[in-house]
């Protein structure tokens, strides 16, 4: 195993840090439809948005107030959230008197049983997508469902595998050894991820209505408020989006095999919590810890692009890491789009150095203390001198944070040095000052703003002031719109196509799961 030193070196090469230019970069952004009153939506996914099922860029998740934008892969953060813009431009346009809620935890939702559950039309695979939402409310309810968030997707380009297993002299067949490869950046990244909700976490508080019938140790911040006064992404701890029941059930990233048969056992394997739910449409998909490994909720996960009605985790039997995605990122309510080429740059940069570093295999023991960190610094990540576990042994959160810097800063340079100017590195001596400055964070400023009137009216005033900006036409609009219209198109060719019963299809579709066993 190479160290950080001997990595960096490679990396720092003329042909492989070439290729650092072509990383590949995409986003998903969830965001609630709010009506002018400042609640949920309760107004089905818009007509002028196309189809929720089979647009590109457009879609929506839980609800059918929880929309998503997704952009293409793209070299550079610039175009990456150039396309992010013109998709949230035109949606704030077409959806008129609503606008877009610019953060990660829900508005005012006084019933969670008016949230409503997503439909995606008539087709076989429609009625699945809403099947597995029914599913995930009668598990954990709706009102979590309504947690969003950003997903961050990145991928090294082929080339760079290339010259990077040349570089190491390794043998193994190419998608192998990308897959190996990409799964030492996942464990590096499990250790580090407390570093990104530090840095970036913007979920330190929520609206009282989230609180409802729920037990919670969460402390009044301002009106209708709640938080804690240290936190940083409540999204992300006991009271967000993550499932009790999952919090002991390990997944090994130490091959490709041992992950795709711990989720494997998870998807078929009877659990006895969920025996009561009732299967079908309306119901939960089947009864197992995970209906589809999606509702494994991890801060990352390996990725392959899955053909139609291929389910996600044959595709990564079948072809191997494609690319990684990350799913521990807040919507920063102070950016307009949720996330700006700052941030950008230093995931890139932290990514790279999660590759870099030695990874070793992980055991339950050490996901527990890796678990255990980021708990810790979710809720209390700004108190002084917060300890954390790095090697058996304590240390707090800010010097550990300016070690990791430190080697995050030499990735930068070279990062800098394949695109040319100073970004990474800028990006990187930004994080460096939110370290020594714990109040320059997102969470410290949402808790400071929020506590003067109410985290609900905080939002409100900074979506609503991002709706008046973003609902003028941009060039994009009309290409986006022949899409949306397409989309339509799209579904009802699927609609007309479906030739065997619903619950035929739902049968092949778990029969593959049985050709991922290793």
């Amino acid at each position: 195993m190479l160290s950080f030193e001997e990595g960096l070196s490679l990396l720092a090469s003329a042909n492989v840090r070439g290729e650092l230019a072509h990383i590949g970069r995409g986003i998903e952004k969830e965001g609630l439809r709010v009506s002018a009153d400042g609640h949920l939506s309760a107004q089905p996914h818009p007509l002028a948005l196309g189809s929720a099922l089979t647009h590109p860029m457009i879609t929506t998740d839980f609800s059918e107030s929880l929309m998503e934008f997704i952009t293409g892969v793209h070299q550079s953060p610039q175009a990456t959230l150039s396309e992010l813009q013109d998709i949230q431009q035109f949606c704030a346009r077409e959806i008129a008197e609503e606008y877009i809620w610019a953060s990660s935890m829900p508005c005012a939702i006084p019933d969670s049983a008016a949230i409503p559950i997503a439909r995606y039309g008539t087709s076989h695979l429609a009625q699945m997508k809403h099947n597995y939402r029914c599913g995930l409310s009668y598990r954990y309810g709706s009102m979590m469902q309504c947690i969003t968030g950003i997903h961050y997707n990145f991928s090294f380009s082929d080339s760079f595998w290339e010259h990077y297993q040349l570089l190491l002299g390794d043998s193994l067949p190419r998608q192998q050894f990308i897959t190996q490869h990409y799964f030492n950046l996942i464990r590096n990244f499990h250790r580090w991820v407390w570093l990104i909700t530090y840095l970036f976490g913007a979920s330190p508080v929520v609206d009282a209505s989230f609180l409802r019938a729920r037990q919670h140790n969460l402390h009044p911040i301002g009106r209708d408020t709640y938080g804690l006064p240290e936190a940083t992404a409540l999204r992300l701890g006991r009271l967000g989006y993550r499932s009790q029941h999952q919090n002991d059930f390990y997944v090994s990233t130490n091959c490709l095999s041992e992950y795709i048969d711990s989720l494997h056992n998870a998807i078929l394997t009877p659990f006895a919590p969920y025996k009561d739910i009732p299967v079908g449409r309306n119901g939960q998909l089947n009864d197992g810890l995970l209906q589809i490994e999606n509702e494994f909720y991890s801060t990352i996960r390996p990725k392959q692009i899955a053909h139609p009605s291929e389910p996600s985790l044959c595709a990564l039997q079948r072809r191997g890491i494609a690319y990684v995605e990350l799913r521990c990122v807040d919507i920063n309510p102070y950016r307009p789009f949720g996330i700006d080429a700052e941030q950008i740059y230093f995931m890139d940069a932290f990514l790279c150095y999660c590759l870099l570093a030695p990874s070793s295999y992980s055991t339950i023991d050490d996901e527990r203390i890796n678990f255990n960190n980021l708990e810790h610094t979710v809720h209390y990540g700004r108190k002084p001198h917060l300890l954390l576990q790095r090697n058996d042994q304590s240390i707090t959160l800010p010097e550990w944070g300016e070690i990791l810097l430190g080697e995050v800063m030499a990735v930068a340079e070279c990062l800098d040095g394949a695109i040319g100017g100073t970004a990474h590195r800028d990006s990187c001596r930004a994080q460096c000052k939110k370290i020594a400055h714990a109040a320059q964070t997102p969470s410290a400023r949402i808790v400071e703003q929020a506590s003067t009137s109410s985290y609900v009216e905080l939002i409100t005033d900074i979506s609503q002031g991002y709706a008046q900006t973003q609902s003028t036409r941009t060039a994009h609009n009309e290409a986006i719109a022949t899409l949306s219209r397409q989309s339509l198109r799209d579904q009802h060719a699927l609609e007309i196509a479906d030739t065997l019963s619903y619950e035929e299809y739902v049968r092949a579709y778990y029969d593959q799961y049985h050709c991922c066993r290793s």
